[in-house]
């Protein structure tokens, strides 16, 4: 097999595995996918993970390769509430977990922490999402808040937290993010100002992960203990650059 066959079945295999435990994957294990219709877990973990633009009719029909019976959209929504967000935590471990990731240096795990926004479906209802109309929108918008790790040597994300946009807690999210770390070796965690407090450096030290995180001039003043800090914090070296001859 080439190696794009060989990572899209080891993603399938592993799908596989979930569905005979589970327990561990959907919200109400005694009932949930205990049934046999067409869209079951696997099929559902399959769908939404090969997902594209398209409306969702047009995607269960070419899912299911535009069958007479292809199931319908409400039905689709019933069997992804069933889902829980612990199926895709579990899915991306286990898949990274597959494949090696690239140490820098010989050694460490380069782990860049940071958050991104995104736009949901409009829901007036939703409190914990919903932004009332402003100037850069007039009839308002929902938003999920995301914090995500990524392995800079590997190029892959390796976790996420999800989080309502008006309940958003990137502290929280980074001490979540590191307590589920689970690729050992020497991890670094990078992150920017918005991630420095004593509470997540505490994490990473109970977690055994160094860390390296940007902090605003009046937090590193409190950290360090000291009443200023000098006007400039670059340190002047001494280089030698030489080439070789070919």
């Amino acid at each position: 097999m080439t190696f794009p066959e060989i990572v899209k079945t080891t993603l399938w295999d592993i799908i596989d595995e979930m569905s005979r435990s589970l327990s561990s994957f959907v919200k109400n294990p005694d009932k949930d996918f205990i049934r046999k219709r067409k869209l079951d877990f696997k099929k559902m973990m399959h769908l939404i993970i090969s997902m594209e633009s398209g409306s969702l009719n047009h995607e269960l029909l070419k899912f299911f390769e535009y069958d007479f019976s292809v199931p319908t959209g409400s039905a689709f929504y019933q069997q992804r509430s069933k889902l829980s967000v612990s199926a895709f935590r579990h899915l991306l471990k286990e898949f990274n977990l597959k494949f090696p990731l690239k140490k820098f240096r010989g050694k460490y795990y380069l782990i860049a922490c940071d958050s991104s926004e995104f736009n949901i479906a409009r829901n007036l209802k939703d409190a914990d999402t919903f932004h009332e109309p402003n100037g850069k929108s007039v009839s308002g918008f929902n938003m999920v808040h995301t914090i995500s790790l990524y392995e800079v040597c590997s190029k892959r994300y390796l976790d996420l937290e999800v989080q309502p946009g008006r309940l958003k807690n990137e502290f929280q999210a980074i001490c979540n993010l590191m307590d589920r770390y689970a690729y050992g070796g020497s991890p670094i965690f990078i992150a920017d100002r918005g991630f420095s407090s004593y509470n997540v450096f505490a994490h990473a030290i109970e977690n055994n992960v160094d860390f390296l995180i940007r902090a605003k001039d009046l937090n590193v003043q409190r950290f360090l203990g000291v009443g200023t800090l000098p006007d400039k914090l670059d340190t002047t070296i001494e280089l030698i650059l030489t080439r070789t001859q070919s």
